[in-house]
């Protein structure tokens, strides 16, 4: 404990302080990061931030104090590369930290979303890529609506290709909470995080010509990391756990690339209790209104 004090105290020689405390430190780090392997490390930074930070402190603060006591040509050259070392691990890890949190689709709107008469009732229809905030904006776009449409709405007609991570599970939790019906018109697709939002209706029909996918989770720049095979898992169990989705359907949103895409057949449709209509549209007219 006396070393680290000395050190931190600026009493340590400045080759010892440079070479040892703060050069030869950071290459065990830097090559302990080149055996982790890049899919672990940005977990691991999130995990280790503030110890990280603290050790960082000490190395800085002793080595600059041990340079302003010795003055001359080398203790002006270790600050000067003590400069460059912040800004490098600053810039690096900023970068690693953010591979950890799930890429998202821009934050511009993606979704359209409208109301059409169902019989007697409504449906409020979600149509687009889901990017974040769309889950925000559909709370706000519901609020506008008068206050007899927004009570005899029954469910959320669905065509979507996909998208954001996390909106996802909130529209299906909303969904499953305000006891809506999904439903997916012919022709439309329901692909991807959209499968999620379905899953969410306590209800669910589907059309014979409409079509419903599933693959494991990718970034928003088409890779997968460790980190989007984890949002994977939890999505799995989401769909399990809360919205009872069959195990046969889990295992094929698991095992499918992101690139690739499951289409679910009529057996897992019936393993989830999907109802499934022929007719050209659900009620005559919805599919004129799109």
């Amino acid at each position: 404990m006396r070393y680290f004090a000395r050190h931190w105290r600026g009493e340590l020689s400045l080759p010892v302080s440079y070479w040892i405390n703060y050069f030869l430190i950071n290459l065990v780090t830097t090559i302990g990061a080149a055996v982790i392997g890049e899919s672990r490390l940005p977990q691991l930074l999130v995990a280790l931030i503030f110890p990280m930070i603290a050790l960082m402190v000490w190395q800085i603060g002793g080595l600059w104090r041990s340079a302003s006591r010795r003055g001359g040509f080398w203790a002006g050259a270790a600050k000067i590369l003590v400069i460059i070392g912040i800004i490098q691990t600053v810039s690096g890890t900023a970068t690693e930290v953010t591979k950890a949190i799930p890429r998202q689709a821009p934050t511009t709107p993606g979704l359209a979303y409208s109301s059409v008469p169902f019989w007697n009732s409504y449906l409020l229809k979600i149509a687009g890529e889901i990017h974040s905030g769309d889950y925000d904006r559909f709370l706000a776009y519901a609020g506008t609506l008068p206050e007899d449409v927004r009570n005899k709405v029954i469910g959320i007609s669905l065509d979507s290709l996909g998208g954001g991570v996390e909106e996802k599970i909130k529209f299906a939790r909303l969904i499953h909470q305000r006891q809506l019906g999904t439903i997916i018109e012919a022709d439309a697709h329901c692909v991807s995080a959209c499968f999620v939002i379905f899953a969410g209706g306590v209800e669910r029909v589907v059309s014979q010509r409409s079509v419903i996918g599933v693959h494991s989770i990718r970034n928003y720049d088409d890779s997968e990391d460790q980190n989007a095979q984890s949002w994977t898992v939890q999505t799995a169990r989401v769909l399990k756990n809360e919205f009872g989705v069959s195990d046969q359907i889990i295992a094929k949103l698991i095992e499918t690339p992101p690139a690739n895409m499951y289409k679910l057949t009529s057996d897992d449709l019936t393993s989830m209790r999907v109802e499934v209509f022929d007719a050209p549209h659900l009620v005559p007219g919805i599919s004129s209104q799109r």
